[in-house]
């Protein structure tokens, strides 16, 4: 007995039961095939069928008279496949499978009608259709998709018209299945890794591309970012430099005003102060302070000198002055008393008219604001009589 049929699991020739104590016929529980569930025994007990759904004992008559039990399977729709085997137009094969959809209503009858495995007869139903083989022959094994189509039609349409009967069975057509010969499978696999595998490298070599591309943006990006940064820390260091300057010449000017206002403009003070902060030694400061007590000197000197001069220059602009004065107020009295404006009996009038025309003999005094004293009018009768002469 074939292991996994249809609709028969399992079936068993049983022989004449043993006879227990008080003479009781029985049958061992080896004796019975297990069943599932859903399965039924169907016992051959006198010429007659029986159908066990669990009901029977060991004991029962049928059951002790039996001889044969089947194990029938009740399931509902259980799916039988058939492979069938259909030559190609070169010499090949085509490999089909059909599946029915199959549910046992009368295991009486398919026990009777000896109907064990229904997959072999549905096989013998399809290969009853020749139309099946004639399209093989029309399509090569590579055609399998084309095969494919009309196969399918032609059973669908076959198993329409002419519907496939079992005794004690229903059945029902589900599917039509053409499998792909494994050459065929072999090469589209070969085919289908050399395409992924062409695509891998294609985005690969793009993924690559597109890798160098945000490497070359991102090294520009860098280089500008890094160009900025280097015009801002550039801008900030001249910031900063021209900061350090000012607050360096600002420093310098603070320190100036310091030193001015410390040192007073006094050579001697900054001469002590550089020699305190130690910009000059010792022997610098004794020779720069003996200089400058010879420059001092020697202006001094000439600022007497200019003094000097000043004072004689000042004195001989006054005599010169005073002379010219002198001189202009002598012609002015001549014409004056040659107009007669003078009073003859004025004795100091006279005189110092007197003295005024005989100018070459003496000079007549200064008073007080440096000019000519006036004299007596005494001597006008001589600067008349000089006068007429």
């Amino acid at each position: 007995m074939t292991e996994h049929t249809y609709p028969v699991v399992d079936e068993k020739v049983l022989g004449p039961a043993s006879t227990r104590w008080l003479r009781t016929r029985s049958r061992r529980a080896g004796d019975i095939p297990e069943r599932r569930s859903s399965d039924a025994l169907v016992y051959r007990s006198r010429g007659h069928y029986h159908v066990d759904l669990g009901n029977l004992g060991l004991t029962d008559g049928i059951v002790v008279n039996a001889t044969h039990v089947s194990v029938v399977d009740l399931s509902r729709n259980r799916l039988v496949s058939v492979d069938l085997a259909v030559p190609t137009a070169d010499s090949r094969e085509f490999q089909l499978v059909v599946t029915f959809a199959c549910t046992v209503f009368d295991p009486v009858e398919v026990i009777e009608s000896g109907q064990r495995n229904a997959a072999v007869a549905l096989a013998g139903y399809l290969r009853g259709h020749t139309r099946i083989f004639e399209l093989g022959l029309r399509h090569l094994l590579d055609e399998v998709n084309g095969f494919r189509l009309d196969v399918v039609a032609q059973i669908q349409a076959y198993v329409h018209h002419v519907s496939p009967r079992l005794p004690g069975i229903s059945v029902t057509f589900m599917s039509v299945e053409v499998r792909t010969p494994a050459d065929l499978t072999q090469l589209s696999t070969a085919l289908f890794e050399g395409r992924k595998e062409h695509e891998i490298a294609a985005a690969a070599q793009k993924h690559g591309t597109e890798l160098e591309t945000d490497r070359v943006r991102g090294r520009q990006a860098v280089d500008i970012l890094h160009a900025d940064f280097q015009r801002q820390l550039a801008k900030q260091e001249e910031k900063s430099r021209q900061e350090l300057v000012e607050s360096k010449a600002q420093f310098a000017r603070k320190e100036a005003e310091l030193d001015h206002d410390t040192i007073g403009g006094d050579p001697t003070r900054a001469l002590g102060r550089a020699l305190q902060a130690g910009e000059i030694t010792t022997k610098d400061f004794a020779v720069r302070l003996q200089a400058l007590q010879d420059e001092e000197r020697a202006r001094a000197d000439a600022r007497e000198q200019r003094e000097r001069e000043d004072r004689i220059r000042r004195e001989a602009d006054e005599r010169d002055r005073a002379s010219k004065e002198f001189e202009a107020r002598r012609e002015l009295y001549r014409e004056m008393i040659a107009q007669g404006y003078f009073d003859e009996n004025d004795p100091g009038l006279t005189k110092m008219i007197s003295e005024l025309v005989l100018g070459d003999r003496r000079r007549p005094p200064l008073d007080s604001a440096g000019k000519p004293a006036l004299q007596s009018s005494a001597v006008t009768e001589d600067m008349r009589e000089e006068d007429d002469d």
